[in-house]
């Protein structure tokens, strides 16, 4: 968005960027992860890789599940979940025949976006993927998503574009990685689970980024801030 503005020749130090809030004292690390599995019928026993995404072209729901052709040859036993719906289903359950990979995806459907049972998802899972792509012009905004899942200490490996690029510090509180390539989403994805220093890293970093940037009180302290800045702006 800043990028867009400033194409307009709008100075940058006249944009301030106001991104969303999480309430992060729901989205937090929880412990129970199995608990949280079998409330979703999700397999306790295999590394879960979530991709928390309406399944619609714009998210890039597509590539995750063509990262599990490469990374099955990595990882013995993982399951990458959908949770939600749209046009890309069919296209998914293609892949999946055609790759044979009806042991390692499992499409969930549209779960109800109830803040209580999204944490639950959220810790249910070992990574989450962001992976949406530049479709028709437009970028991710600020992904709510990712947002939540960095709160909950889940890291996030997302598509190095828009708001997505603003919200995570590369290999600090997320992994960022070139949209529409499967093979570096499966790469990373190797990465993260198989370091647990950078996976722990990762993790608490990120919960620190979202309480400190975006919680109710510091994006409201923001505000409070810029209001004052343009307030104080002499009119011309």
């Amino acid at each position: 968005m800043k990028d867009y503005i400033l194409s307009f020749g709008v100075p940058a130090d006249k944009i301030d960027i106001m991104f969303n809030p999480v309430d992060t004292d729901i989205f937090t690390p929880k412990s129970e992860k199995n608990k949280y599995r079998k409330l979703f019928n999700i397999p306790e026993d295999k590394t879960v890789i979530l991709c928390p995404r309406r399944l619609v072209k714009k998210n890039g729901v597509i590539y995750p599940v063509l990262a599990c052709v490469h990374l099955r040859e990595k990882i013995k036993d993982f399951v990458l979940v959908y949770t939600g719906d749209g046009g890309e289903r069919t296209t998914i359950e293609e892949l999946i025949k055609k790759y044979k990979l009806e042991n390692n995806v499992l499409l969930l459907g549209s779960v109800e976006h109830n803040n209580n049972k999204m944490n639950k998802l959220y810790n249910a899972a070992d990574v989450v993927v962001i992976p949406s792509i530049l479709s028709e012009g437009m970028e991710e905004a600020t992904s709510i998503s990712a947002l939540e899942t960095m709160a909950s200490g889940i890291p996030v490996i997302a598509s190095n574009i828009g708001g997505l690029k603003n919200i995570i510090k590369n290999k600090f509180d997320g992994i960022l990685v070139s949209e529409k390539n499967e093979k570096e989403f499966a790469d990373t994805i190797y990465a993260i689970l198989t370091n647990k220093e950078m996976y722990e890293s990762i993790s608490h970093n990120s919960v620190g980024s979202v309480r400190g940037n975006f919680s109710y009180m510091s994006r409201t302290e923001f505000f409070i801030k810029v209001a004052a800045k343009v307030k104080d702006t002499p009119q011309n």
